[in-house]
């Protein structure tokens, strides 16, 4: 049907006047079957083959392989990427995270060493230090 209908097709693409004029029945021209009939094959093809709705079991079968190849991807890469963040990025870092606690650390009688930011807003509501730390929602 589908090689009938190609042939239809590109036989009205070369020459359309003789199937404009042309009607198979009565005030149906060659246009309205081919229209009809493509539609036809057209959504034949969109039809699954089998009904995969109702097959629950396969479909969560599947779910549960792919969670398992990207959690074991997802681990894989941890144990291959946490040394070389631990190694390489870390110790850049480390004089910033430690001048931060030397700058916002205060002794609270009774409490003990603990950070300004968390107690005091109005001395630290510097945009430039809530920038820095975005930790902080409420500056």
């Amino acid at each position: 049907m589908a090689s009938s209908f190609t042939v239809v097709l590109l036989a009205t693409i070369i020459d359309p006047n003789p199937f404009i004029h042309l009607e198979i029945t009565p005030y149906c021209p060659v246009f309205f079957y081919l229209s009809v009939f493509g539609g036809i094959l057209a959504a034949h093809g969109m039809i699954p083959k089998v009904n995969r709705v109702f097959d629950s079991e396969v479909l969560m079968k599947g779910i549960v392989q792919y969670t398992q190849a990207v959690t074991f991807m997802t681990e894989l890469a941890t144990v291959v990427l946490m040394p070389s963040i631990l190694w390489f990025v870390l110790p850049l870092c480390t004089p910033a995270k430690v001048d931060f606690f030397r700058k916002f650390t205060v002794h609270i009688n009774g409490l003990g060493y603990v950070c300004s930011l968390v107690f005091d807003f109005q001395q630290h509501s510097n945009v430039k230090v809530c920038h820095n730390l975005s930790f902080i929602s409420t500056c």
